[in-house]
């Protein structure tokens, strides 16, 4: 194994990476290191030459006696800074960082000379490792093949130095494995991810970085966290990394891939979906302040400037340390900045703080303490059994009661507010003094229906001392349908799943969905109904090949539902072309010509077809427009020797990219 744990000894070194660093460290540790892909063999070796030197490639298999160059120019990396940066392209500003160049040459000059530095960036990018005239690939030899390179190194005259190096690998293709994620958390707009990956051990197994996928909610594809290249160090299974939201409260989904040496990706890890809860407390309520009105203690403070804001929350004690009890068991609203404490006793004094809680149940901490000493004021008792119903006439009707009706009493204050609306709304004018009162609803429109509205009753004195309230709520019957969302959306995930989603229903009594489900050109048939905060559904019952229509309808409080939306046709199926064909082999005898190639494992795999051409570079025709599920085919000898090409082709009718060429004996 050519790589350990690099302890990183300077201040800049340290920021490279979060400190994973790898490095070729002794004699006995190879200088050379391969990786198999469809392109061939990427063939990598940690010399660190002089600028304007190079090196040739020679092989030769197994049981050969000599060696052949492979390649035709001499490898060299770039020589000068411009070319330099034009080679590397995006990954040029993460190199200018981790050496701390400012401008184009100081950076090339540091990264050069910088024998850590280049050693680590050549496995992490071929790009950059072909900047460094470090990298060559072999497209003469493939898995399976036991092959001994020999590197010569030469001057900037192409004259070998004397210097060489003679390895023997056996190529063979090492799978890429898929990491797992054990753990998704966020304190607030940070994300951190967690996963476990296989240590290296003692076989190279080619892996040198990670990258970080998420998808917040409404974003088409996967986006990449991590700007910064994250390093699998190869004796560590447990990863982590930190990266930052736009929003809370939202949905996303997160995977987790590995690349080896040739930047090529594997199996993504199994996605993960997650909510970024909201988990960050307001700020502190400062300016507290508090007065005393209506035999009453008023407490005031400025309005959080928090986006997220639910309310507040009023404490009191009647120390200014400790004991503090919380007054409002809702909170109140954003806008209401103003609460009155009329459950107070005359000549008493009491502290009050606030504090602000957001829409996800974050409370801040409390506010300084605002104090008040409450004059010899009494108050009348508050209304009692306050019921509210609603009548045939569309009228609602208030009955309350009063145990107790003080000598100064004065009125009634009875106001009505509808849920949502930040004031309430007097009723029965200044003077009212009965314990009954019909309401005809909001002015020239009534009540509507399904709507709730909130009543408080409040007695007052002749002192202008007013009760505690006493409230009743409402609902007003509803008979009329909800609307159907505006738009239902059909997104397909394969063949194995299709998502469903829909708008909001513009009616505001809705409390469900019911999603219905067409097959071909069937009638609806119910699906699932589901809460009205939950508007998509993951359909893991489709069946390739056939087409479905979904319908969505909305179910109000009062159980009325509302007309179908129904979606456009979606007809379930893939786009994905099989993987490539690969190990054809041609071979013949006297009178025929024979192919077989290497199974391709697909799911929905219809078969294959083959193509031939008289060069190897030249356009291919197939041989035969049929397409044969056998992984071989045979055919007449003609004069002239073709190359071959096979496809594989799914059910579907996608076709794979052409196998490697082959030619006929």
């Amino acid at each position: 194994m050519i790589f350990k744990k690099l302890k990183l000894a300077t201040a800049n070194l340290a920021l490279l990476l979060l400190c994973y660093g790898v490095i070729p460290v002794t004699a006995q540790d190879s200088m050379v290191r391969f990786a198999l892909t469809d392109e061939g063999v990427y063939l990598y070796h940690v010399d660190n030459q002089p600028l304007t030197h190079g090196w040739n490639l020679y092989a030769k298999r197994d049981g050969e006696d000599n060696f052949i160059r492979l390649n035709e120019d001499i490898i060299r990396g770039a020589i000068y800074p411009e070319e330099f940066t034009g080679m590397v392209g995006e990954l040029y500003q993460e190199l200018a960082d981790a050496v701390q160049g400012n401008t184009i040459s100081e950076t090339f000059i540091r990264f050069r000379s910088n024998r850590v530095l280049a050693n680590l960036y050549t496995f992490v990018d071929p790009d950059i490792a072909r900047a460094l005239g470090r990298l060559f690939v072999d497209t003469t030899h493939g898995e399976g093949d036991t092959v001994t390179y020999r590197i010569e190194f030469v001057n900037d005259l192409g004259v070998p130095t004397g210097r060489e190096h003679t390895e023997t690998f056996t190529i063979r293709k090492f799978d890429i494995a898929q990491p797992q994620i054990t753990d998704v958390s966020n304190t607030g707009y940070v994300v951190t991810v967690e996963w476990n990956y296989p240590v290296m051990g003692d076989e190279d197994d080619k892996v040198i970085r990670f990258d970080v996928l998420y998808r917040p909610e409404g974003i088409a594809g996967f986006l990449n966290a991590n700007q910064l290249i994250l390093l699998r160090e190869d004796e560590r299974r447990t990863y982590s990394f930190t990266f930052t939201v736009q929003q809370m409260n939202k949905d996303m989904e997160i995977a987790v891939r590995a690349r080896n040496i040739t930047g090529e990706a594997g199996p993504e890890s199994d996605v993960i979906e997650y909510f970024v809860v909201d988990n960050i407390s307001p700020s502190v309520i400062t300016g507290v302040e508090s007065f005393i009105e209506d035999n009453e203690i008023v407490v005031t403070w400025p309005v959080s400037p928090e986006l997220d804001l639910e309310g507040y929350f009023v404490y009191r004690s009647r120390t200014i340390d400790d004991g503090y009890v919380r007054l409002n068991e809702v909170p109140l609203p954003v806008l209401e900045t103003v609460f009155r404490d009329s459950d107070v006793q005359e000549g008493l004094q009491y502290f009050y703080k606030i504090s602000a809680i957001d829409r996800s149940g974050n409370e801040s901490a409390l506010s300084s303490a605002a104090m008040r000493r409450l004059p010899d004021r009494t108050p009348p008792p508050a209304p009692e059994t306050l019921s509210a119903e609603f009548l045939e006439s569309g009228e609602v009707e208030l009955v309350w009661t009063m145990s107790e009706i003080p000598s100064d009493f004065s009125r009634y204050i009875i106001l009505r507010k509808v849920p949502g609306d930040e004031a309430y709304t007097q009723i029965g004018g200044d003077s009212f003094r009965n314990t009954r009162i019909s309401d005809i609803g909001p002015a020239s429109i009534g009540f509507q229906e399904g709507q709730f509205y909130r009543y408080a009753v409040m007695a007052a004195d002749s002192s202008r001392n007013v009760s505690d309230t006493t409230f009743a709520l409402i609902q007003i019957p509803d008979l009329t349908p909800p609307n159907p969302p505006a738009v239902i959306y059909v997104e397909g995930r394969g063949v194995e799943l299709v998502n469903v989603s829909w708008d909001e229903s513009p009616s505001g009594d809705v409390i469900s969905y019911r999603l219905y489900r067409a097959e071909q050109d069937g009638s609806f048939e119910p699906l699932v109904e589901q809460q009205r905060l939950v508007r998509r559904f993951r359909d893991e019952t489709v069946q390739p090949g056939l087409q479905y229509r979904y319908a969505v309808s909305a179910v109000d409080s009062s159980g009325n539902v509302g007309e179908m939306k129904i979606s456009e046709p979606y007809h379930v199926r893939s786009y994905d072309p099989p993987r490539r064909v690969r190990n054809v082999q041609v071979r013949t005898d006297d009178q025929q010509v024979h192919i077989r190639w290497e199974p391709v494992v697909s799911g929905h795999l219809a078969g294959y077809r083959v193509y031939r051409s008289s060069i190897a570079s030249g356009v291919y025709e197939p041989v035969f427009e049929e397409i044969i599920t056998e992984t071989e085919w045979s055919g007449a000898i003609t004069d002239q020797r073709y190359w071959f090409r096979v496809k594989a082709i799914d059910t579907f009718g996608n076709e794979s990219r052409p196998s490697e060429p082959v030619r006929s004996p």
